[in-house]
């Protein structure tokens, strides 16, 4: 009895291991009778022709627990031939044990499906397909949207140097999949160890300049779209001005969140303040740009003396400090020094703002 039990099981094993679909219908070699329950929707009458793999499984199993209630049924009465029959003591015994035994395995039987279809009927529900994995596509989808737009920003030189990273970044991970590959089975040397270890560090680093790659050049085209909208505005009112670049503002505001974050995660302290202190001079920027750009749309709305004045005032201020930008001694030089990229960029701004101060003033 315990050998059919073993060989049954085994043969469920056997089956759910097969590689074929659930949903199938296959024409079986012999048909099988019809029992109720086991999902073929047929009739008591009717033979069972084709049948669905999932089908077929749990028909065996339904099948088999009838097989196992038949079988009982004979021990009980082979055991009770046995009893009634014969006139030795032993023999009665046995016919007794074989009654008991082939009771209490019915029970047990019975008692096992009633308790899993108790608490909860799909744990009799025979399954051999698995559930297929699902990949969030929609957020998959935004993902490479969002990186896709992120890379079109880039300058050539920042792309190239992107892909480069990308690939050195792929060598790495094969070389840290190989190691760990080989960790899970016969080990790895005390250099291999290491080796694993210094891995993980190049790419932590490589993911960290990857990102900083995107942010800076992402920030910089922010706050290049940002300088052009004020540039464009012919109100007068800081206020009204203001609003206008809103929508820019939150766009540098939330860029600088994302790859900070970014950057921790990396372990990258020194990119994430520099980062941080981008955005702090680029928003100061703003603000400067402005309050010079109201200052020049008031005076084109009613050229006086005092307006030309402030103008003036600017002229000076932005000369000197174009002077002492060649000196590293400006206003922005400690924060110049973390980042070469920002002199480059405050130098071209305040050209162009001498630049539009000349042009408003009408000075050669």
């Amino acid at each position: 009895m315990k050998k059919l039990l073993y060989i049954f099981i085994a043969l469920l094993l056997a089956l759910d291991a097969l590689d074929v679909r659930a949903q199938d219908t296959y024409t079986l070699l012999e048909p099988l009778p019809c029992i109720e329950g086991t999902g073929n929707n047929c009739n008591p009458n009717e033979l069972i022709q084709k049948i669905e793999f999932n089908t077929y499984l749990s028909y065996i199993f339904k099948f088999g627990i009838a097989i196992a209630g038949f079988l009982a049924v004979v021990m009980i009465i082979v055991g009770g031939f046995e009893y009634m029959l014969s006139e030795a003591p032993f023999a009665k015994t046995n016919g007794k044990e074989r009654i008991t035994n082939a009771i209490i395995g019915l029970l047990g039987v019975l008692t096992s499906y009633l308790i899993l279809v108790t608490i909860d009927p799909r744990l009799v529900q025979i399954n051999s397909a698995l559930p297929p994995i699902e990949i969030k596509t929609d957020e998959a989808a935004a993902f490479r949207q969002n990186l896709g737009q992120e890379l079109s920003l880039l300058n050539e030189a920042s792309r190239l140097e992107y892909v480069r990273l990308t690939s050195t970044m792929t060598d790495k991970k094969k070389a840290i999949e190989a190691l760990e590959t080989k960790e899970g089975g016969p080990g790895l040397t005390a250099q291999e160890k290491l080796d694993l270890i210094k891995l993980k560090e190049e790419v932590r680093g490589i993911t960290a300049d990857r990102t900083k790659v995107l942010a800076h050049e992402t920030l910089e085209m922010n706050f290049s779209q940002a300088i052009g909208k004020i540039n464009a505005l012919e109100s007068a009112s800081i206020t009204d001005t203001q609003k206008e670049i809103a929508g820019e503002v939150t766009k540098i505001n939330l860029t600088t969140a994302k790859y900070v974050d970014q950057l921790h995660v990396a372990g990258d302290l020194e990119g994430e303040a520099q980062l941080a202190n981008k955005k702090v001079f680029y928003m100061e920027q703003l603000t400067e740009q402005i309050s010079l750009m109201t200052s020049i749309a008031a005076y084109e709305d009613k050229p006086q003396a005092s307006g030309k004045t402030v103008l003036e005032n600017y002229m000076k201020i932005y000369e000197n400090e174009l002077d002492n930008l060649e000196d590293s001694t400006g206003k922005y030089a400690d924060q110049m020094k973390d980042d070469s990229t920002l002199s480059l960029q405050y130098g071209t701004l305040l050209q162009n703002r001498i630049g539009l101060i000349k042009a408003t003033l009408k000075i050669q």
